[in-house]
This record gives structure tokens, C-alpha cells and sequence, in this order.
């Protein structure tokens, strides 16, 4: 029995380290030192690592055969906690299968499992594992609610730069990141160290380049000094950071060196994942933009050598992304919301590079980001707004270029305000609604908007602006949300700013104005 639980612990962080054969016949020797009878928690856990570590087979049949046959011997032996392990594993081949309802399923239940049963291990892996597809699946706020629980607890056990400690970390930042709930996001990445000294450490610092780069802090330079010793040693940070720096360079004009990074990264990325997967469709994106600005540009120079050369490169650069999201080892994945998103971006700086900047192909783009990703679909109406300039339908491109400007004015992105400001002198489009008009949700004076105070708040402080008008307090408010009291606070003087309120008192008696509902009481 000692035998079966040591291998077993082997064979547990092996896989930790990415040493997969390693971490499988760890625990097949784990499985193997005992006997079927009489039911034994210590097997039936074994048996759980044993399809864990199956799982990076490119045969999927081993890995479910084990799912199973674990879950059975927890039942069999009284074991939830394994019970629950094994559900994980279970999801994450449902995933696989492209069932991401049954995923999503199997998740919540082994995370109510493992947390019942006090098992933080488990309940960790299946926090992160729940989190993340609700992610992608872009359902942001429950993808935020997942993680932040998971921290919580994470940090408790002071396992927070754990595994599945950081990853949810960086998830719950994600979440608010997507959602343009920034001030959030850049409160929990003053946590992510920027001198770092280990590879979860420099995980978090490259996740933090997301806000960094989209606002063009300086802070981009100083983790970019502390990242590159890592880029080596730690693909995923190599990825991650290198794919956002290619972000920057766009930004400031430097396709060359956007296209050096994007190499950099679709490199990191083989090694990583063994070829080419969906995580290749953003950074390829990246570079096609570069290819995209660069054709333009030599086609209005007279070049058309130099053009054309764009044109190849960028040819084979999509011919990557579709490749990638064609995910060859998994081909009944499912895309999540960013990943059809980027690939339409892709597509569509395709068609730029090649001439045709179809106003179609950017609104498809728009269409799958929706309303929830907040910065993604603001600056595809950017190149949208560009594309119906160009198609002379200026009305239109008129009315994008403003939803833009208002999201990038309110989240404080510089480098797409930027790019707007240029297309608005290019174009000559207004970058700002005319007096009287009212574009998106900004205020405008006589406009619809400015009759409603509330527009100018995001989702989340609406409901922050909700609990406070029924009498809560800081604390109370974090609590309700799963936030911290901290950031709770943060909130509430983002609310009274936007709202003019010299007072508490005063922006609740705003919202009751309003008419906004308030939350039903509750005993307490």
C-alpha cells in the first residue's frame, strides 16, 4: 500500500513539471501494487492520476477507459474525492469531443464534490478546468465568479503561485480584461510581480501584459526586462508574453518587429503543444495585420513587388491559423467565442493583405466578439469603420467609428483611441458625436443617453451600484459578489465619479430615480 500512494504522489507531480512518460508509468506501477479487492481509496486515486496523465495521449480510449474504471473504485471504496478527480478527467474528454455542455456538467459537479469533501487538490483542478470554459464559452461572469472563488481559497491554503493557484489567478483577470472592466483588471495585476523569480511568477507577469499593452503603460518595458530570461525555460510565458509584445510593436507602427515576435511565438507554441494548435489563431492574426498595413502601403507606394511579397507571407501565415484551428489531434474541438473570434480576424486581415478589406468580413468579426468582450468587438469596428470609409459607405462608417471611440474613451485603451483619432483625419469622420447626438452609451448633452445616468457604468457596476442603493456596505457588497472589499471600494468611487454623486446617499438616491431594481431582502 505505501508503494501504490508513493508512486502515485510521483507520478501527481511529474505531471506538474509537463514529464508525461515519467508521470504515466509512475502510475501505472501505482495501480499495479494493488489488488482489484478488496476496494481501496489508495487504487481507485491511483487509478485517477494513471488517466490523468493519460490524457496526453494522442489516443483518447486509455485515458477514458481509466476515467472510468476510477470512478467506479471510488464508489466502490467510499471515496468522493477521487469520485470527483476522475469526473475532471471525464470533462476534459467531453471537451475533447466537442461536448461542452457535458463538460461543463462534469466540471460543476466534481468541483461541489471536491469542495464537500474538503479535497483542495481537486477542487482546484476542477475550479480552473470550470473556469476556463466558461470563459471561452463567453460567459464572463460566471468564468470571473469560478476563478475568484477558486484564489480565495487558493490563497487560504497559501498555494495562490500553485498550480491551478496562479492559473486561476490569471482567469479571474482574464474575465475582467475581456469584459473591459480594466480598473478591475489592473487592481489584481498589481499582484502579478514584475521582477520575477519563478516560472508562475512570470506566467502572471506575461497574463498582465493583456491591460499593459492595450493601454500602453509603461510598464510593458519593465516586464518585458524581467520576461525574456524566461522565454526559454517556459514556453507558455515565452506565448503569452512574446504574442503581446508583437501587440505592442503593431501598435507603434513597427511591423517588423511584430512580425519577428509573431514568428517567435507560433515557434513557442510548436514546441509546446507539439505543432500547431488553436493557440496559434491570435498571434498569426497579429501578424497578418502587419502583412495587411505592409501590402497597403506598398500598393499605394507603386510597389507591387514588395506587395506581392506581403501577400505570399501572409499566405502561408493564414494557412497556419487555419491549420491551428483546424486542430488536426482533436477534430471534434469545439472553437470557443475568441478563438472564432480571432479566427475571423484572421480571415479578414487576410482579405485586407490581398486587397479586398471587406466590410462583411469585419462586421462577421464583430458579430461573434458580441457585447460581452468589450474590447475585441471595439476595435473590429475600428478596421470596420476603415473598410466602409473605404467602400464610401460613410454614414455607416461614421456611426462604427464612434461605438469605438466611446468604448476605447471609456477603458482607457490609448493605442486604439489612437488609431481612431488617425482614421477619423484620414477618413475625415468626426471622433467625436456632433452636440446633441448621442453615440453608444456615451452622455451627450440632449441626447437619449444623457437622460440616463446610469449608461455611462459597466455591467458589474451597475450591480455594485444596485446592493449599495439598498443599504450595503463595502464589506457587504464584496461578499455578495465575491469580490474584496477593496475592490468593491474601488467601485463605488468609479460610480460616484461617473455618476457627479457628492455621497453614498446620493447615488443611491440616483438609482431609485432611475428606477433600478433592487436586490430582494435578505435575512442575514
Amino acid at each position: 500500500m505505501l508503494f501504490c500512494r508513493a508512486s502515485e504522489r510521483l507520478s501527481y507531480f511529474l505531471l506538474d513539471i509537463d514529464e508525461d512518460d515519467a508521470a504515466i508509468a509512475a502510475a501505472e506501477a501505482a495501480v499495479d501494487a494493488l489488488p482489484e479487492e478488496p476496494p481501496r481509496w489508495e487504487r481507485a486515486r491511483a487509478l485517477g492520476t494513471h488517466a490523468r496523465a493519460l490524457l496526453s495521449m494522442k489516443d483518447e480510449g486509455p485515458a477514458r477507459s481509466r476515467a472510468e474504471l476510477a470512478l467506479a473504485a471510488a464508489r466502490a471504496a467510499g471515496a468522493p474525492w477521487v469520485e470527483a478527480d476522475a469526473l475532471v478527467t471525464l470533462g476534459q474528454l467531453s471537451e475533447r469531443d466537442g461536448l461542452i455542455d457535458e463538460a461543463i456538467g462534469l466540471f460543476t459537479r466534481a468541483h461541489q464534490q471536491a469542495r464537500n469533501a474538503a479535497v483542495l487538490g481537486v477542487e482546484l483542478r476542477a475550479a480552473f478546468q470550470l473556469a476556463r470554459v466558461q470563459l471561452e464559452r463567453g460567459d464572463l461572469d460566471a468564468a470571473s465568479s469560478t476563478a475568484h472563488q477558486g484564489v480565495r481559497r487558493a490563497e487560504d491554503a497559501g498555494v495562490g503561485l500553485a498550480p491551478y493557484g496562479y492559473d486561476l489567478q490569471y482567469l479571474h483577470y482574464l474575465a475582467h480584461y475581456a469584459a473591459g472592466e480594466w480598473g478591475h483588471a489592473q487592481m489584481l495585476t498589481d499582484g502579478f510581480a514584475t521582477r520575477v523569480t519563478s516560472a508562475p511568477e512570470s506566467r502572471l507577469s506575461a497574463m498582465a501584459l493583456f491591460v499593459d499593452v492595450a493601454m500602453d503603460r509603461q510598464a510593458v518595458a519593465d516586464r518585458r526586462t524581467w520576461l525574456e530570461p524566461f522565454f526559454m525555460s517556459d514556453r507558455f510565458t515565452e506565448y503569452i508574453g512574446r504574442g503581446l509584445l508583437a501587440e505592442h510593436a503593431l501598435w507603434h507602427g513597427d511591423g517588423e518587429t511584430a512580425l519577428a515576435e509573431v514568428e517567435a511565438t507560433i515557434r513557442a507554441i510548436e514546441a509546446w503543444d507539439g505543432g500547431y494548435t488553436p493557440a496559434v489563431i491570435r498571434p498569426v492574426a497579429v501578424g497578418l495585420g502587419a502583412l495587411a498595413d505592409r501590402a497597403w502601403q506598398a500598393r499605394a507606394a507603386g510597389h507591387a513587388e514588395r506587395a506581392a511579397a506581403a501577400v505570399e507571407a501572409a499566405r502561408g501565415l493564414v494557412q497556419i491559423g487555419r491549420e491551428g484551428a483546424a486542430f488536426p489531434r482533436r477534430p471534434k474541438f469545439v472553437l470557443g467565442v475568441e478563438g472564432r473570434g480571432w479566427l475571423a480576424r484572421a480571415e479578414a486581415e487576410w482579405r485586407r493583405a490581398e486587397g479586398d478589406n471587406d466590410p462583411a468580413a469585419w462586421q462577421t468579426v464583430a458579430d461573434i466578439f458580441g457585447p460581452g468582450f468589450v474590447y475585441e468587438t471595439a476595435r473590429s469596428r475600428w478596421r470596420l469603420a476603415a473598410a466602409l470609409a473605404e467602400a464610401g459607405r460613410r454614414d455607416e462608417a461614421q456611426q462604427e467609428l464612434l461605438l469605438a471611440v466611446e468604448v476605447a474613451d471609456r477603458i482607457g485603451a490609448r493605442p486604439l483611441r489612437s488609431a481612431l483619432a488617425d482614421l477619423a483625419r484620414r477618413a475625415r469622420l468626426a471622433d467625436r458625436p456632433a452636440p446633441g447626438a448621442a453615440a453608444g452609451r456615451g452622455v451627450q448633452p440632449g441626447g437619449a443617453a444623457a437622460r440616463d445616468p446610469l449608461a455611462g457604468l459597466t455591467g458589474r457596476e451597475v450591480e455594485v451600484l444596485r446592493l449599495l442603493a439598498a443599504g450595503m456596505s463595502n464589506k457587504e457588497i464584496g461578499a455578495e459578489l465575491f469580490i474584496a472589499t477593496k475592490t468593491a471600494s474601488v467601485h463605488v468611487s468609479n460610480i460616484l465619479a461617473k455618476l457627479g454623486a457628492a455621497s453614498r446617499t446620493e447615488a443611491a438616491a440616483i438609482a431609485h430615480a432611475q428606477g433600478l431594481r433592487l436586490p430582494a431582502q435578505r435575512s442575514r
